[in-house]
């Protein structure tokens, strides 16, 4: 996908966050998205980031953005989750089993 949409899951490719899965939650017109994840980063506080540090995947959370105004939390984490199962992860940091939206953290200090 070209240009990113609301709705569709992407990853951080820079930043404190990379290595890190979102959805898109709102598109501007000046190179930036916000973005939700659920846990960290929650509908009520989006995270505003450039376009160019992210890399789009061709998944969409048609069940957010068919109800426009109805996002949550908890719907976005699933979706996330979801969508997750349908795409092969690139590292094995979730080999353990479930869902880990910080890939990376045991890196961080």
């Amino acid at each position: 996908m070209g240009e990113l949409i609301s709705g569709q899951l992407v990853l951080s490719r820079a930043g404190r966050d990379q290595g890190r899965y979102f959805l898109v939650y709102q598109v501007f017109d000046d190179g930036y998205v916000s973005l939700v994840d659920g846990s960290l980063r929650k509908v009520e506080r989006p995270k505003r980031k450039k376009k160019k540090h992210l890399r789009g995947l061709d998944l969409v959370a048609h069940e957010l953005t068919a109800n426009a105004g109805t996002w949550t939390n908890s719907k976005v984490a699933s979706a996330i989750e979801t969508l997750l199962g349908a795409e092969p992860v690139e590292s094995d940091s979730t080999a353990g089993g479930g869902f880990d939206p910080w890939p990376n953290r045991t890196q961080l200090k």
